[in-house]
């Protein structure tokens, strides 16, 4: 019987589930924390392959994290940018790294070419994007069409890569290794957006139509294989509803099933053949919560109970060692 094919890590990966490589981490860093309503430094870990709590991993070299950007390829994680929780929620260009397989504290990347938070991460193995965002302060229209990149290998500023066709911010983004794809995300509290649209990464350019969502979404999250993309949640009271779509073609999104609970600014993370889901703020209350749960990313159905993270949090940027653009 044909069971799939090996990954890049010597392991099988099939579409029914099967085994997760071992070694496969999703990290998830800053944010706000609940139990103290302030912007955290936190990054912890979960293993791809178990299901269990989150495990402490170590510290990103500032607090202003709250809305932050993953970004990662098979052994740096990268967390971009980001805010205070409080107003009027001043943004960083600050760019962390961390090595993906061990456990410490982050160290210095380089910076943005502009400071912003609620932007849109997605990455192969040799680029990160940090697509479109807000300048701020709070409630002022700076929604900014800015697209800039990294190269994993060098630790120094992003360079320009493009513009959004339109400003936005709160977008789902996912990537194959040719394709970064962000959808929905809002210009204002009632300018939610139905739009998907991508990049070729390995090549400069502007955002091109790809298709569009079954509903304004915006506050969602979103993490892929190579295959496919998973679009997690929403805003606006908040909705437990995941839709997906086929990276290599051009369309609008499928419905997929249900997170586990009803929330937004949620983070996620996927391997080859899962997609975790974690923290967010529980519907209809602004309270981050502790909820970590997955999907086999080539099924449809809803969510499974993973574990719990370490607090209560919303806002936290998200990255893994084995996603669908590696």
């Amino acid at each position: 019987t044909d069971y799939g094919d090996l990954d890049n890590q010597g392991f099988y990966g099939l579409n029914s589930g099967g085994m997760v490589s071992s070694t496969t981490r999703g990290l998830y860093a800053g944010g706000s924390g609940n139990s103290a309503p302030v912007a955290v430094n936190t990054i912890t870990f979960v293993l791809f392959s178990t299901s269990s709590n989150s495990t402490d991993f170590g510290d990103l070299t500032h607090t202003n994290a709250y809305f932050n950007t993953g970004n990662s390829n098979g052994t740096r994680g990268i967390f971009m940018g980001g805010s205070d929780i409080d107003s009027p929620y001043p943004a960083t260009d600050q760019i962390d790294f961390v090595t993906i397989a061990s456990e410490g504290n982050a160290t210095d990347f380089g910076s943005l070419n502009t400071s912003r938070y609620n932007a849109m991460g997605a990455s192969n193995s040799t680029r990160g994007l940090h697509i479109g965002g807000y300048v701020g302060p709070a409630f002022s229209p700076e929604f900014v069409n800015t697209i800039d990149y990294i190269t994993f290998s060098e630790k120094s500023a992003a360079v320009d890569f493009g513009d959004m066709t339109n400003a936005n911010e709160r977008c789902g983004s996912c990537a194959s290794a040719t394709r970064a794809i962000s959808c929905g995300g809002a210009q204002g509290p009632n300018a939610h957006k139905q739009e998907i649209r991508y990049v070729t990464i390995s090549t400069l350019g502007n955002t091109a139509d790809f298709g569009t969502l079954l509903e304004p979404r915006t506050f969602h999250g979103a993490g892929s294989n190579a295959v496919r993309g998973i679009i997690c949640g929403d805003a606006y009271p908040g909705t437990n509803v995941v839709t997906y779509i086929t990276i290599a073609t051009l369309g609008n999104d499928i419905d997929f099933g249900d997170l586990t609970d009803e929330r937004n600014g949620l983070g996620v993370a996927a391997s080859k053949t899962r997609i975790i889901a974690f923290g967010g703020r529980i519907s209809p209350t602004p309270a981050g919560g502790k909820t970590i749960d997955y999907a086999q990313i080539m099924t449809t159905g809803n969510f499974i109970d993973f574990g719990d993270l370490t607090g209560e949090y919303a806002g936290q940027g998200g990255c893994s060692n084995g996603h669908g653009g590696l």
